[in-house]
C-alpha cells in the first residue's frame, strides 16, 4: 500500500478544495447567466421547407424578429 507524507496529502486535499471551488462558481456563472433567468422571451427555433427550392430554412424567432440563419438543400 502505499503511504503518503503529510505535505503529499496536503496537496491532495488542496487540489481537492480548488476543484471544488471551481465547480460551484462555474455552476453559479452558469444559473446566472441562463437566459430563462433575465425575464426576456425565449428565442424559438425551427425549420422551413421550401419546396420549390428543394431547400430546408433553419429560423430563429425572437419576438418580432424572424432571421433564416442556414439554408441547406434537401437530401443534404
Amino acid at each position: 500500500m502505499i503511504t503518503l507524507r503529510f505535505w503529499q496529502k496536503c496537496v491532495w486535499a488542496g487540489a481537492a478544495v480548488v476543484i471544488v471551488v471551481s465547480l460551484l462558481v462555474l455552476s453559479q456563472t452558469a444559473e446566472t447567466s441562463s437566459p430563462g433567468s433575465t425575464g426576456s422571451s425565449q428565442a424559438e427555433y425551427y425549420t422551413i421547407q421550401d419546396n420549390s427550392r428543394s431547400e430546408i430554412h433553419y429560423v430563429v424567432r425572437d419576438g418580432d424578429r424572424r432571421v433564416i440563419y442556414s439554408s441547406v438543400p434537401n437530401g443534404r
